[in-house]
């Protein structure tokens, strides 16, 4: 999702991974702000408390964090598997592929979050076995990818570690991630009623990531799929 004129680095020869991580998007953010005079100051691992428009005339606003994780808006759903003993997250929890290195990890979804992280984990992780909710769905290898398998949903997760899919497979997992969507909530955007959040769908946006009357000194990015125009 980069501008035409604009494009993202291009990854280095021999890189298997065939998309951008989170280091490199934020890199990508700070250089595309730093060559347009966008913000003048970069938040990336802080929590975002405050942010507030003073003057709509100057474009000032007024933003207040603390040094803490990078707080990312997203809809975490009650999980279900309270008695499996191994490590259950959200993927807005997700930060580096490292700390999955040779473990059994599995993606729940079928999305961009899944997807991404699979790939993303892939290389390091032992196996990744990817559970989707598809009616007519057959075990399959993941392609270009050796040690990573589609799955139907998982059935139930057991007290000594093993996870039971739907169509019968039995896998001895170390980690759960929960790709199970988001819901756009500002609470910390005090925009004058200027940005406004109606059925999960972000706007008014001029091409899918900046509020007219604001651009384009405030900008989203990536809500493509859940921007009103």
């Amino acid at each position: 999702m980069s501008f035409l004129d604009y494009p993202f680095v291009k990854k280095e020869e021999g890189d298997p991974r065939t998309f951008l991580g989170h280091e490199e998007m934020h890199r990508f953010i700070e250089d595309f702000a730093q060559d347009f005079g966008l913000m003048e100051l970069t938040l990336f691992g802080h929590e975002v408390i405050w942010v507030e428009l003073v003057d709509e005339a100057s474009h000032e606003w007024v933003v207040e964090s603390r040094t803490e994780k990078l707080s990312r808006n997203g809809n975490q759903r009650r999980r279900s598997r309270d008695t499996w003993p191994g490590l259950q997250m959200h993927s807005h929890n997700y930060r580096t592929p490292e700390e999955f290195e040779n473990k059994i990890v599995i993606p729940i979804g079928n999305g961009p979050s899944a997807v991404d992280i699979l790939k993303e984990i892939s290389p390091l992780a032992k196996q990744v076995h990817l559970a989707v909710r598809t009616p007519t769905f057959q075990i399959t290898r993941v392609e270009n990818y050796d040690n990573a398998w589609q799955h139907s949903m998982i059935e139930c997760a057991q007290k000594d570690g093993k996870v039971v899919f739907q169509d019968g497979p039995i896998v001895d997992a170390d980690v759960i991630i929960h790709c199970t969507g988001y819901k756009y909530h500002y609470p910390f955007l005090k925009s004058s009623g200027i940005v406004t959040v109606d059925d999960n769908r972000v706007g008014p946006m001029y091409k899918h990531v900046f509020p007219p009357s604001l651009a384009p000194w405030l900008s989203f990015v990536g809500l493509n799929n859940r921007a009103s125009v």
